[in-house]
């Protein structure tokens, strides 16, 4: 274990993350990841960050039910594992991280003791920077260089040194004073050298004036009101930015901020928030809408509050002694308490009349006591909330609601999630609130009352139980310009009018939209809908409609013949009537009947059609522009049975990231050759049009496309320089990955290259033949795949390998008899051509591959054939090896010794398969042989299943090249005599041997052997199934 320790904001978790990339990159660990402690800490949440970066689900309900889960997962890797901002003990067993050789943990803390008690073997000061460091950092953030006035850099130097060398001083001042005047930079050195904290600890002074200082040069009051709000969330908390924005909203009037619509308030405080952001105040997340705030930070913001005389009451899982007891609060203006537990008190009576903010954040509805609320008659925003934004469904008892409602006469902002209500009836007492959120709690019926709350903006009722349908109290609305709402009821059967609606997002009865769920945030505008019929929808819900950023549409019907939207995202699933989706302004303005509506498919950035059956063709004009759109998914639509794009379609697609074909059953080309009038003018044999088409395109997937003989043309196919990821399974039609059209037939030199791939995979595509079709083959050059190889004999490296590189997974399985080796280097067209390498170094290729498939391929007699020395798999870790009939071995001389990195090793039903390695490296290896390196250093697993031709599995000079070794399992082979062959020095081999096919193997000496010459062997069984007897050994 490892301690990086140092003061706050001096850049430890940025080095550690650093760390952690390194370590990724150079591969020295299986498995690397990276938790937020925090303090308090919460085991149950650090063991989620840990399983959500590994890839598992958690479903255990208890802490060590979870962490003994964990433990299982990393029992057999090497992971590298970053603990960040720890401020106690922690005891690792507990998460789930096992204590042992191969896992490594790197812990970031600001206290040295914390290391000590955690007994870590290495701990390490992160220093301050130094003088030539931090004028280096404050140089790039506040953009400073050789050619800027000198009297700028001295200034910028002298506030250099006040910051100390902290590098989050020097990062915030920097940016905050980036394109200011030089009589600002004065004013802020001046600034700086007079006010010095005398309240805090001496270390921090300088950090806390540089950050006041960052504070103070924000211009913006909204910002600096968003960034003390900022303080209120809990340390390292994923601060929600619509949170910021129904909580900042009722606090804005102090500031004489007026709005007069929700979207005005909307754009003022996300511009506020991007302000923080450039002046590195607030830190972005991996979370979607969500920011973060470091924690010295945090500190420097409540301290200020405090010295502005605006005290804030912030804490976690402890309640302030004075909150507990009847005392008055005078000054203070923000409560705020998050993960109370089950001692959650306060004083029934809370004196705060000053008070703008009450949020009172619980683990259990039942938890929070009953607050009287007579006593903040200047309460602003109040919010109730059970666990965290977003949370729904789970309510426990019903919900004591605080006293004396009535007397918030001057609430702007109510928020209560995840609780069981009731009777709402209360609400319409509340005459002067503009925004409700009742964000996944349960009550009777949304109250008639609101209609009246003249001044309502925002209302949420999302996830919602509501016993009584609302649509007649929310069709009354008509002041409301934001709707959050879902719903199982069909929405809005009635006409409702809700002319000022500027933002909604609304779901009404749809059985799946976890597709749709990551996509609402950042979205205006969401509409999903189930069993509407689309043509019938009442104008101001066709208003709705049109003006959709993600519109989903499921079980719909009418609307047959296209779906008018200005929609980003398009989704549609089983609406069984659309026939055709048409992009043509004239049809769609007569299908709305609004012809001052604009709507067409340019905005369009994801496109998904699930389970549309009757669907026959994507209409698009050749006026329509795609150049926007990113992902294209289509599944299980059986009546596209031609052609998907038309050549003008296909070189609008510029934009294309991810292209899904699954199920089209009766596809027959992906691409026509030609445009459905006949015209030639944008046919793709001209080659001009499409020369940026699919350029984009990183992943690329056909599956079940039982009519397609091929994918792309081949002069297409040129175009796929930045494609990752190439997937086609289930294609029993298929001949050609690429195949030959009217251009591709040109006596035309095509140089194809997919330099960015990463993933090849061919399963179960039986009529396959080649990559493209072979009177092609001539004028291709692949790098993508080995073929003709004789036409590049001048090139280093050979061009052929190249992608193969490149590639970290490459399965492929044919069913098929064609395929007869993998990687093939031919010596008379690669070696002896003219001797044009004879003087030249020998070539040596490292290879990114580490997993490799190959499934059912009856006709593959090698894995690699070719010049010894020149690939190397170092990065191969698991080999799988399944019917490949006719391949007799799986490693020869060539690449023996080439494979640091391989643990696990399977191979099943290989018919003719007679060893492990090839005769050849048998004949020249032995014991004394010391120019050998150890070939499998990290082979851990062997199982070999249904092998018949296997006599015996390893020769004594293989077996001692396995150090790591600890399971090995041999299965129904018929034909095994022994498990080591060629044992010198042990007596009675010829004894111990059956030699008869299908017999019993009663060889104890064999076993003994492998676990002499193996000496970590942990599992070894031999296992003659059709006579039920076997060996083992623990």
């Amino acid at each position: 274990m490892i301690g990086l320790y140092g003061i706050g904001g001096s850049g430890k978790t940025t080095l550690a993350k650093e760390v952690g990339k390194k370590v990724e990159e150079l591969k020295l660990f299986d498995k690397v990841v990276m938790a937020v402690v925090s303090q308090p800490p919460n085991v149950r949440d650090i063991q989620g960050q840990i399983a959500d970066q590994i890839g598992l689900k958690l479903k255990e309900e208890t802490e060590f039910g979870r962490a003994q889960r964990l433990a299982t997962r990393f029992q057999n890797d090497k992971i590298f594992i970053i603990l960040d901002d720890v401020w106690g003990n922690l005891n690792l067993e507990d998460i789930g991280i096992p204590l042992n050789k191969d896992c490594v943990v790197l812990l970031t803390t600001r206290l040295r003791r914390v290391c000590v008690s955690m007994d870590c073997q290495s701990i390490i000061e992160l220093p301050l920077l130094n003088q030539e460091e931090a004028w280096v950092l404050f140089k790039l953030r506040a953009n400073i260089t050789d050619d800027s006035p000198i009297e700028l850099r001295d200034v910028a130097a002298k506030i250099v040194d006040e910051c100390k060398g902290l590098p989050i001083a020097i990062v915030t001042v920097g940016s905050t004073l980036k394109g200011r005047s030089f009589v600002e930079w004065e004013l802020a050195l001046s600034k700086l050298q007079q006010s010095q904290p005398i309240d805090i600890e001496e270390g921090l002074r300088s950090p806390y004036a540089c950050l006041k200082l960052s504070y103070d040069n924000l211009r913006n009051l909204v910002a600096k009101s968003i960034f003390l709000m900022c303080s209120i969330f809990p340390e390292d908390h994923n601060i929600n930015e619509e949170d910021l924005i129904r909580f900042g909203k009722g606090m804005l009037d102090d500031l004489g901020e007026k709005f007069e619509t929700m979207e005005d308030a909307r754009r003022e405080i996300n511009a506020a928030i991007n302000i923080l952001l450039d002046s590195c105040l607030l830190m972005p997340t991996n979370k979607p809408a969500c920011v973060k705030m470091h924690d010295l930070v945090r500190d420097v913001a409540l301290w200020i509050t405090k010295k502005e005389g605006q005290e804030f009451m912030v804490s976690s899982q402890k309640v302030p002694r004075m909150l507990m007891e009847n005392e008055t609060q005078i000054d203070t203006k923000i409560i705020s308490l998050w993960n109370m537990g089950k001692n959650f008190k306060l004083s029934n009576q809370l004196h705060c009349p000053s008070l703008k903010v009450l949020l009172l954040h619980s683990k259990n509805s039942s938890e929070e006591p009953n607050v009287h609320l007579g006593g903040m008659k200047a309460l602003k925003v109040l919010a109730f909330i059970r666990f965290s934004f977003g949370l729904y469904n789970n309510w426990h008892a019903p919900w004591s609601m605080p006293q004396s409602f009535e007397s918030l006469t001057n609430l702007h902002t109510l928020c209560i999630r995840g609780k069981k209500l009731g009777d709402i009836s209360f609400l319409g007492c509340l005459k002067g609130l503009e925004i409700l959120d009742l964000m996944g709690s349960s009550f009777d019926e949304l109250p008639i009352g609101i209609v009246d709350m003249k001044k309502l903006k925002l209302l949420d009722v999302f996830k919602c139980l509501i016993g009584k349908s609302p649509h007649e109290v929310i069709g009354k609305c008509i002041q409301v310009q934001e709707l959050y709402l879902s719903t199982n009821n069909s929405i809005f059967e009635e006409s409702v009018s809700l002319p000022r609606l500027q933002r909604y997002h609304i779901i009404a009865p749809m059985n799946d939209v976890s597709d749709v769920e990551p996509q609402r945030f950042g979205a205006s505008k969401v509409l999903c809908i189930g069993g509407a019929n689309v043509s019938a929808l009442s104008l101001s819900m066709k208003d709705v409609f049109c003006r959709a950023d993600i519109l989903c549409l499921q079980y719909c019907i009418g609307g047959n013949t296209n779906f008018p939207s200005n929609a980003n995202y398009l989704w549609l699933k089983e609406c069984k009537e659309i026939k055709l989706l048409v992009d043509n302004m004239i049809e769609a303005n007569a299908n709305i009947g609004d012809s001052s509506i604009n709507c067409s498919f340019q905005k369009l950035v994801k496109l998904h059609i699930s389970h549309c059956f009757q669907l026959q063709k994507l209409h698009f004009s050749k006026s329509s522009s795609m150049h926007n759109l990113k992902t294209l998914t289509l599944s299980f639509c059986e009546g596209l049975c031609t052609t998907l794009f038309t050549p003008s379609i296909a070189q609008t697609l510029v934009s294309l990231e991810e292209l899904n074909i699954i199920e089209c059953r009766n596809l027959r080309h992906i691409l026509a050759e030609e445009e459905e009038d006949g015209n030639e003018d944008n046919n793709y044999s001209d080659h001009g049009p499409l020369l940026l088409a699919f350029q984009n395109l990183r992943t690329f997937e056909v599956i079940h496309c039982h009519q397609l003989e091929s994918t792309l043309p081949v002069s297409l196919a040129a175009n796929l320089i930045r494609l990752e990821s190439l997937i086609v399974k289930f294609c029993s039609n298929l001949k050609y990955v690429f195949g030959g059209g009217k251009a591709d037939n040109k006596s035309i030199d095509i140089d194809i290259k997919m330099p960015a791939l990463q993933i090849f995979l061919l399963l179960n595509v039986p009529s396959l033949i080649g990559l493209c079709p072979t009177i092609l083959e001539k004028n291709i050059v692949w790098t993508v795949c080995i073929t003709n190889l004789n036409q590049l004999c001048n090139q280093r490296p050979p061009q052929p390998l190249q992608t193969f590189l490149n590639l970290t997974k490459f399965a492929i399985s044919i069913g098929g008899q064609r395929l007869q080796g993998i990687f093939e280097l031919q010596v008379g067209g690669m070696f002896d051509c003219n001797n044009s390498l004879k003087d030249e170094e020998p070539l040596k290729l490292n290879s990114n591959l580490s997993e490799l498939s190959l499934w059912q391929l009856r006709g593959l007699e090698f894995i690699w054939k070719g010049p010894t020395q020149i690939l190397s798999l170092q990065s191969l870790k698991e080999i799988v090896l399944r019917e490949c009939s006719k391949l007799k071995t799986i490693f020869t001389s060539t690449i023996v010794t080439s494979l640091p990195e391989l643990r696990s090793l399977r191979a099943d039903y290989c018919y003719e398969l007679e060893g492990i390695t090839s005769a050849d490296w048998l004949t020249n290896i032995s014991v004394a042989n010391s120019n050998y390196n150890v070939c499998f250093p990290k082979l851990k697993s062997i199982d070999i299943w249904g092998c018949n031709k296997l006599k015996f599995l390893f020769s004594y000079s293989l077996a001692s090249h396995c150090p790591s070794l600890q399971t090995l399992g041999i299965f129904s082979c018929s034909e095994l005599e022994r498990v080591v062959d060629g044992f010198e020095g042990k007596a009675g081999d010829d004894e111990a041997r059956n030699g008869g096919s299908g017999s019993e193997i009663s060889e104890p000496e064999s076993i003994d052997e492998v676990q002499l010459l193996c000496m970590s062997i942990q599992f070894l069984m031999v296992q003659q199934l059709s006579h039920h007897s076997q060996q083992a050994r623990p």
